[in-house]
């Protein structure tokens, strides 16, 4: 029995998990004792954590009487295809891309998302937004000539659209803002020239390259402020990198190169949270013992699993209540900062000054964006 909602929450995200499990792994998931879901809150929860093919294919193992109802049934069957068809046509845009960079004989790197689809059973259950690319040495030949000129600058991407799919040219493979990062991005950098092709004609990070491309992109959803924060799915991404290692018996050097690159701390607690989603034991790859991270792995299941840490909405009918709500939002999710060692500090404060912005925009409907900040220093200086 779920004696609280907290209690209840936990139960939905554990069937929510064991459905994925089901799904990859092809067994009969377990359903709640008690027999009361709420499925469209399951669906809804799957799909902010971009699990929603998965857990639907995992409630299609069950007997039909434990189903959820026929309506229901139909609207998880044409979202699941909807994740189907957008996967497909990821594919025919890829090939495009293919198509025209052979031509001028350009290499693509693929990354993330819809490289990583390739590690499951079924790679077509893992959506994806965007499609990741790196150009190696011709970055800008490259998004001249799929843009045809037409692109953006944001960030470390160069952005454009090709046949309705949203394309993220990296020039960087990482984000590239502490002293940690600028050694992996080295790191990285030097592997490039043993990636390999795949059968799509993308060339592919090494293994060891992919496993920590993964866990810094991991890392950098892990400690981000703003209203993107990490989602198992990206989670279950280095869960199913970790079988790979576990089942290949290459445990020894994945512990080297974690500490080569000193992620051992980093390491541990995404092991403890891929055990935490596949209900499975990792202990072979531990760097350190397990109880180090405990304290971090709770905070993380809880941030993960409840939406008022992932997407927190505050209660601004007082100012002094709401600024209590918001720092104590701050205090609890502090801890996330710490594993990216020299950016902890810009991290903390950046969280700090986007609920100031809100906090004001919310109670006195004030847009107090970085702008005043920049007026503020423009100020400063003219001032000295």
């Amino acid at each position: 029995m779920c004696n609280s909602p907290n209690d209840y929450n936990n139960s939905i995200i554990e069937l929510m998990l064991e459905s994925v499990r089901a799904s990859i792994f092809d067994f009969t998931p377990k359903v709640l004792a008690n027999g009361r879901i709420d499925w469209d809150e399951l669906m809804d929860i799957s799909a902010e954590h971009g699990l929603l093919a998965w857990v639907w294919d995992g409630i299609c193992k069950i007997p039909q009487e434990q189903q959820p109802t026929r309506i229901q049934r139909i609207n998880w069957g044409l979202s699941a295809q909807d994740i189907w068809d957008s996967y497909f046509h990821h594919q025919r845009v890829l090939g495009k891309i293919i198509e025209i960079c052979d031509k001028k004989d350009i290499k693509v790197l693929l990354l993330k998302g819809i490289e990583l689809s390739s590690l499951y059973p079924k790679p077509q259950y893992r959506p994806a937004a965007d499609i990741d690319i790196y150009f190696f040495d011709n970055c800008i030949e490259g998004v001249e000539l799929l843009s045809g000129g037409k692109y953006e600058l944001s960030g470390k991407h160069y952005t454009f659209w090709l046949d309705g799919v949203h394309i993220e040219c990296h020039e960087k493979l990482i984000d590239v803002g502490t002293d940690l990062q600028i050694e992996i991005e080295k790191y990285l950098e030097s592997t490039l020239y043993h990636s390999e092709i795949n059968e799509n004609g993308f060339y592919v990070l090494p293994f060891w390259s992919n496993i920590v491309h993964t866990l810094l992109h991991n890392l950098a959803h892990l400690t981000n402020p703003g209203p993107d924060p990490i989602k198992i799915r990206s989670i279950l991404d280095y869960a199913m990198l970790l079988e790979k290692v576990v089942s290949n018996g290459r445990d020894d050097e994945y512990k080297k190169i974690m500490k080569r690159l000193n992620l051992q701390k980093q390491s541990d607690l995404f092991i403890a949270l891929s055990e935490w989603i596949m209900n499975d034991n990792y202990s072979c790859l531990y760097s350190f013992d397990k109880s180090s991270v405990l304290n971090d792995l709770e905070r993380a299941k809880l941030f993960l699993s409840n939406n008022k840490y992932r997407y927190p909405t505050f209660d601004n009918s007082s100012f002094y209540k709401q600024l209590i709500q918001r720092f104590y939002y701050h205090r609890k999710t502090r801890w996330r900062f710490s594993y990216l060692p020299s950016l902890a500090h810009q991290r903390l404060m950046d969280n700090l000054k986007m609920q100031f912005h809100l906090f004001i925009k919310t109670l006195f409907g004030f847009p107090f964006e970085d702008s005043f900040w920049d007026s503020l220093k423009k100020a400063r200086k003219s001032n000295r």
